[in-house]
């Protein structure tokens, strides 16, 4: 009896089950379905963004029928009797009926973009699209990131049935379909891609070796390593150049355009030495860009190895384009005077920084201020091109096929995998990185005019001319180089000139002091087709940076405009550098040579007494420094009267005596 409840028991629980949770299951099921039927279909990033532009579009369509009723009003109120009741004929009567059916539509627009799209939808989606594209100068990417979120947006709303063509259906007495598939949106849409005309296909300036190379001599130069940080501007100085340096050399050696969106959990940098490792191997850090853009639809194809999306980045023999040292030294620095703690896995490397230049926020640093971040940079450097946020992977991708020294150049098969591109990839993806930029250069015979031919159009990337014997030319410019390194030896140790003559310097013809030539470096540039190499000008008893600065740039101190803040510029020229206003070496950092040579030491002394005693007397206490020394209001002169009557007063220098008095001692 037992055994047979027990198993009337089961069978009624079984029962139970069955007659209970069927519809519970199915419905938890068709949640789940409804869930997985969009998750993969678009990234997750992607998705979001999609949704970010259709609820800007939702806000847009509301502001501006907002503003449109608010101006309406306004009109309405400010007409006179007269204007309304005269010339009263059949044209006016029916300019009348249409003014009073606009706010009906104004009306009917209100919401469209809310919910189930209705016979108004397409208006409002072509209407913001128009706006963008028209009104804000917008260029067509911007009409195909509105038509694809719209559509994507409707495409998912409820099922099958807002797909293809957008359309009336009788039978349910209301508009089903795609809005973005009506006629007013395809043709709005086809005009916005068409606005600009068909001109030649542009693509982003790459940022080749040189290039790389000037703009980090630029940086260096303006931001060294040592730069101490004292206050907020000095902190928000570094951080620019710190980042600049980070993400511009990462972006250049592993290729991806998802830079801005790394996050710490993507960086080891303390990983396991690889299999075989000896003490003596290099130090490396490891990049893991396993959600980069594609990977999971090429995982799911069996288009990357499993280990493909890994990167061991080492020291390089270039310092510009070094990933190794620069992403090091700013996630260092990050973490002293930053964040002011250590990584966490969801910290953003290259985050998003606030107007003060130091307040960071946890979400990646957006397009348009990695854009500004580069225009800022190409700009300050003087270096020309039409750059973009794809700058550096496109000129990494070219530096390591046709333009490394040669044993360095990687082959094809290596630029697809490291670039995380599938063997079956569009041609078009690699023509537009490499082989129409191989083409041009092959084919391109500006150069003609080259003492020494490159020889492009003989071998893949004119290793011809690399692999030819030396010639009598080369030979006698060599002969000419070592000529020069020994006449600049001898001049260092026996009788440094004060102005050396035009002829040594080798790239302008231009007065620059030979302490700035022959003591900030040991190297001096020779630049060649495509890279700039150095050789050793001078012996030193001293190691000397190998970082040698732009020899064009002559030591110069700015003028000051008249006002009650020249004294702050004058602060701000001894603590930083300003290229905008061909100032490229901060004062505070100035040789002592270089203002007699310049015949500067006058108006360098002067700053020099300014800014030392703001900041060593009054600790760059502004309101304590503008008590003590009113007279800041007229100008940087009587300021620089006062403070010298001050020292005077407090004993710190001598009081000039006049010509007659010293002549009666």
């Amino acid at each position: 009896m037992a055994a047979n409840a027990k198993r009337s028991t089961g069978t009624t629980s079984r029962k139970q089950i069955s007659k209970n949770s069927p519809m519970k299951r199915l419905a938890d099921l068709r949640q789940e379905t409804k869930i997985n039927t969009t998750t993969n279909i678009r990234a997750v990033n992607t998705v979001k963004k999609y949704a970010e532009v259709v609820k800007r579009g939702r806000t847009w369509l509301e502001e501006f029928l907002n503003e449109e009723e608010k101006a309406k009003g306004c009109c309405e109120d400010g007409k006179e009797d007269e204007d309304r009741e005269e010339d009263n004929n059949d044209e006016n009567v029916e300019i009348a009926d249409n003014s009073k059916a606009n706010p009906k539509m104004a009306t009917d627009l209100r919401g469209c973009l809310d919910g189930k799209p209705n016979q108004n939808t397409p208006e409002a989606i072509a209407l913001f699209m128009s706006w963008k594209c028209y009104n804000e100068g917008r260029k067509a990417a911007t009409a195909n990131q509105i038509h694809a979120a719209f559509k994507y947006h409707y495409t998912h709303l409820n099922g099958d049935k807002y797909r293809g063509a957008w359309r009336y259906n009788e039978a349910l007495q209301e508009w089903v379909g795609n809005p973005c598939d009506s006629a007013q949106v395809g043709d709005l849409h086809e005009g916005c891609k068409r606005k600009d005309g068909e001109a030649e296909r542009r693509h982003s300036t790459p940022a080749s070796i040189i290039i790389m190379q000037r703009l980090y001599a630029f940086s260096i130069s303006t931001c060294p390593d040592n730069y101490l940080v004292v206050d907020a501007q000095s902190l928000a100085f570094k951080t620019r150049h710190l980042r600049f340096r980070a993400y511009s050399s990462l972006g250049f050696t592993i290729w991806t355009s998802e830079t801005s969106g790394l996050q710490a959990k993507h960086i080891d940098r303390n990983p396991l030495p690889r299999p075989g490792a000896t003490p003596s191997d290099p130090p490396f850090i490891q990049v893991n860009l396993r959600d980069r853009k594609n990977w999971q639809k090429k995982q799911a194809k069996n288009e990357t190895q499993l280990n493909g999306h890994r990167y061991n980045l080492y020291p390089q023999k270039i310092r510009a384009i070094c990933a190794y040292t620069h992403v090091s030294v700013w996630m260092d620095f990050s973490e002293k005077h930053i964040l002011r703690r250590k990584y966490e896995p969801e910290d953003y490397i290259f985050p998003n920084i606030n107007a003060n230049g130091i307040t960071v926020q946890n979400q990646p640093v957006t397009p348009e201020a990695v854009q500004k971040m580069i225009d800022e940079f190409t700009s300050s450097a003087g270096v020309p091109g039409a750059f973009t946020t794809h700058c550096f992977r496109r000129g990494g991708a070219q530096y390591r096929f046709m333009f490394a020294p040669i044993g360095e150049r990687w082959t094809l098969a290596r630029i697809r995998w490291w670039g995380g591109w599938a063997p079956n990839e569009k041609c078009d993806t690699l023509i537009r990185y490499l082989l129409d930029e191989l083409n041009t250069y092959e084919e391109d015979h500006s150069d003609a005019l080259a003492p020494i031919d490159r020889r492009a159009s003989e071998s893949h990337a004119g290793e011809a001319a690399e692999m030819s014997p030396v010639s009598a030319a080369e030979c006698r410019s060599l002969f000419q180089t070592q000529s020069l390194a020994t006449d600049c030896q001898y001049r260092l140790t026996n009788i440094p000139p004060k102005f050396p003559h035009s002829s040594f310097l080798p790239i302008r013809n231009t007065q620059i002091p030979s302490s700035l030539i022959y003591s900030s470096a040991s190297f001096v540039p020779v630049v060649g087709d495509h890279q700039t190499t150095y050789i050793q000008a001078a012996s030193s008893s001293t190691t000397q940076s190998s970082f040698l600065p732009d020899l064009t740039h002559v030591p110069t101190i700015p003028n000051i405009r008249p006002g009650p803040d020249g004294w702050k510029q004058v602060v701000r020229d001894w603590d930083h550098a300003d290229p905008s206003r061909n100032h490229h070496y901060a004062l505070r950092n100035w040789k002592p040579e270089w203002a007699k040579e310049m015949k500067l030491a006058s108006i360098y002394n002067k700053r020099k007494l300014i800014a030392t005693e703001f900041i060593e007397e009054f600790e760059r206490d502004e309101e304590r420094f503008k008590l003590a020394y009113p007279s800041y209001k007229k100008g940087i002169e009587q300021l620089l009267h006062e403070i010298r009557k001050s020292r005077q007063d407090r004993g710190l220098i001598k009081q000039r005596r006049g010509k007659h008095l010293r002549n009666l001692d």
